[in-house]
């Protein structure tokens, strides 16, 4: 019957969105071994006069290196020179050491004050020119519209699937060493649904522990990362528990000389 043919397509749906832990992708391994003293082929041997040499080389580029690194991010905070100095110094943080639950070393930041969307934009100038500055800089820059809509989809924080027997992934699911640029200035008025508030959470704990909780439904589970939380804020920005707030001061003379450049 029709009906049948219906109920039976939407099982074949449901089978592909969830499909049993025999299809997943898996990784079986025979043997390990560790590799302690790997070398990459394309560096000169340690301990050697070539590496001195290599790392001497580097070691002087360093200097008029971050001087264009500086440079590139005051253009995209609008020719402020110490949210930049702030920037650089946020992504090169890392987690060292924990006491208790809060994580020593990072440096998360707010920029507040930044100019909020124009009409129709998915992001804020500050949150696209940073993001497009940083991904050409780093190795991973990740970017969250912080949006009702993005926290209620539920795509925020890792979720134990029960029937399908494997975690999907999230978006806040990085690698050590990423950054993750949340653009605030793009929050508007609304309603939070449950899996909205987890998701809040969620980055929150991220922000303030550098953990980020696992929800497998019963309970959730910390894990720990290691991921640099840039926050962009058209306002005062409170919504995330960030102390080092630095207000964007546009250079009207760095503005100017924007626009009349060739």
């Amino acid at each position: 019957t029709p009906f049948q043919n219906h109920m039976a397509a939407v099982a074949d749906e449901e089978r592909k969105a969830r499909p049993p832990p025999s299809a997943q992708p898996r990784l079986h391994v025979i043997a390990v071994r560790r590799m302690t003293d790997a070398v990459n082929v394309y560096l000169p041997q340690p301990s050697t006069n070539e590496e001195s040499l290599a790392i001497s080389a580097c070691r002087a580029q360093l200097p008029s290196l971050r001087t264009t690194v500086l440079s590139h991010l005051r253009t995209c905070l609008g020719g402020d020179g110490l949210a930049a100095e702030h920037v650089l110094l946020s992504t090169i943080s890392r987690v060292l050491s924990r006491h208790g639950d809060q994580p020593i070393g990072k440096l998360p930041l707010y920029l507040t004050n930044c100019p909020p969307p124009q009409a129709g934009a998915l992001l804020s100038p500050v949150a696209s020119s940073l993001h497009e500055a940083l991904s050409l800089l780093l190795p991973l820059c990740a970017i969250q519209p912080l949006t009702i809509n993005e926290l209620n989809s539920g795509d925020v924080a890792p979720k134990k699937d029960l029937e399908a027997n494997c975690i999907w992934p999230a978006k806040l699911q990085l690698p050590h060493g990423a950054t993750l640029l949340i653009d605030e200035a793009t929050m508007s008025a609304g309603q939070l649904s449950e899996k909205g508030v987890k998701g809040m959470q969620a980055l929150t704990s991220l922000t303030e522990r550098q953990q980020l909780p696992y929800d497998f439904t019963y309970c959730a589970v910390d894990f720990p990362l290691d991921t640099t939380i840039i926050a962009i804020s058209a306002a005062s920005g409170n919504l995330l528990p960030i102390l080092t707030k630095l207000p964007i001061r546009v250079d009207p003379n760095a503005q100017q000389a924007a626009t009349t450049a060739p």
